[in-house]
């Protein structure tokens, strides 16, 4: 925007963090726009709690709606009346368009990739083709994908979206859908490394790719690697890069290529090893490419993170077992985290637009629950009881987590207490199934947890962990 000569301004605000909210709104109430974006990065409700906190302040802009959160472009409009427009995905070239608009310029009525009212109240959105991602970053200065936290480190698109798409659950894939073409859109690789160059001499040598997925399908993402790979040989940079891939677009050689150049970590979105399960939420792959995929990684030498779902709409018992079992058998302990988005205890939500959401909501009458995002919903009478006593387990696991962290002065302690936790979550989770199989039930499960945990907590109390008195076995 600034390189178009428009006045502009970021206001970074995330409420789960922190921020003040009347600091906000007395900031953006000097700024005093003509126009506000507000981007939900997760979800509807971060759009709908930010505009209703500050409607007063908004009344006389004009509100665009970007980010995850506006997928469902129908849901955002019907339901926030003072949304002008919504922009599902590549908002910067679209918003350009509706400033011509809104200075007369452009007509309404040529508008592609965002979704607004008509004069009828109909709700208009005419898809738009995005041909590639070096239009959108052109021009873009460098020195704004540096962290704010780790000068050293960078965040750094080469692509955006999904060549694949086809992910029931995902919001990516979803938004992908959303315009013409593949879904999935690149830069020149030679512009993304002329930026890391620029990067590189003001300091900055750890690179976090931001692609949902960096090897791009087929030949031609193979040929792109290759090209990246030289590129970067060819410039005797020395960085370290971290990028996320989908499992089968995985093969030794791409690995080591990528390696020899700096490539340190890998996140693979398994979500499952159940080939069920997967043809469920339309992964594309099963289970053999899963196997395939993490035994490159291995001998290929490169670090790597995975994503998991505990499970999907129509998981057994069974299904879930053999996931467990299986990353139990793996040893990927230092893989898979404990908290957050496709950790073990993760849980897929139904987001808004996606394939899932609107399949689960013709099946589920409910309509209470529809309101925005929801958790999973799961068939199985038996997968609902092991879910709410995971959720149970999880606290139990996330209390001594996060006391330990806080706690804790010897950091080689902790680490190896966190890897402990991993193990103790998986391990624990099988034997909450193989003890409901044998029909145990709620009152008898929780026990379950109670006595995994003070066997747990005896021993690391011990080896000099000593917090446990302090945490209550309810």
């Amino acid at each position: 925007m600034k390189k178009k000569g428009y006045d502009s301004q970021i206001f970074d605000f995330i409420k789960e963090e922190g921020e003040d909210e009347e600091e906000l709104t007395e900031a953006l109430e000097l700024y005093d726009p003509d126009i506000v974006c507000i981007c939900g990065m997760f979800c509807i409700e971060d759009i709908y709690d930010f505009m209703w906190a500050r409607k007063n302040s908004l009344e006389h802009c004009i509100c665009i709606a970007i980010g995850t959160g506006a997928l469902d472009y129908v849901k955002c409009l019907e339901s926030m009346p003072m949304l002008d427009y919504v922009i599902p995905v590549n908002p910067e070239e679209v918003l350009l368009d509706i400033i011509n608009i809104e200075l007369g310029a452009m007509t309404l009525c040529r508008l592609e990739g965002a979704a607004y009212k008509d004069v009828s109240g109909e709700i208009c959105f005419a898809k738009r083709n995005f041909n590639s991602l070096n239009d959108i970053m052109a021009g873009v200065d460098v020195r704004h994908y540096i962290s704010s936290e780790n000068p050293s480190m960078a965040l750094v698109w080469s692509s955006r979206g999904c060549w694949y798409r086809s992910c029931i659950y995902c919001n990516i894939g979803a938004a992908s859908t959303l315009c013409h073409g593949s879904g999935w859109i690149c830069r020149d690789i030679k512009e993304v490394v002329a930026d890391l160059k620029i990067l590189y001499e003001l300091g900055v040598h750890n690179i976090h790719f931001l692609d949902a997925e960096f090897i791009g399908p087929g030949k031609l993402g193979r040929k792109r690697v290759i090209e990246f790979a030289e590129l970067i040989r060819e410039s005797k940079m020395k960085l370290e890069f971290y990028i996320d891939v989908r499992a089968d677009c995985i093969d030794y050689e791409t690995l080591k290529l990528l390696k020899d150049v700096g490539l340190n970590s890998v996140f693979v979105g398994v979500e499952s090893v159940s080939s069920r399960e997967l043809s469920t939420i339309k992964k594309g792959y099963g289970r053999e490419k899963v196997v395939k995929a993490l035994d490159c990684i291995k001998k290929a030498g490169i670090g790597y993170r995975i994503g998991s779902l505990l499970a999907v709409p129509d998981s057994t018992l069974d299904d879930i077992d053999s996931k467990l079992e299986f990353y139990l058998e793996q040893k990927i302990y230092e893989a898979i985290n404990i908290t957050g988005v496709g950790s073990i205890f993760h849980e897929l939500h139904l987001h808004l637009g996606t394939p899932i959401y609107k399949g689960f909501r013709s099946f589920v009458k409910d309509e209470s629950i529809w309101e925005g995002e929801v958790p999973c919903y799961y068939i199985d009478r038996d997968v609902q009881l092991f879910i709410a006593q995971a959720r149970i387990f999880q606290q139990f696991v996330l209390a001594r987590y996060v006391y330990s962290k806080e706690n804790w002065n010897n950091p080689d302690l902790v680490k190896r207490y966190h890897f402990s936790l991993r193990i103790i979550a998986l391990s624990g989770l099988r034997k909450l199934i193989s003890a409901q199989k044998e029909g145990q039930d709620s009152i008898l499960l929780h026990e379950k947890i109670v006595d995994i945990f003070k066997k747990h907590d005896h021993t690391w109390t011990k080896m000099g962990g000593n917090i446990f008195d302090e945490l209550a076995y309810r």
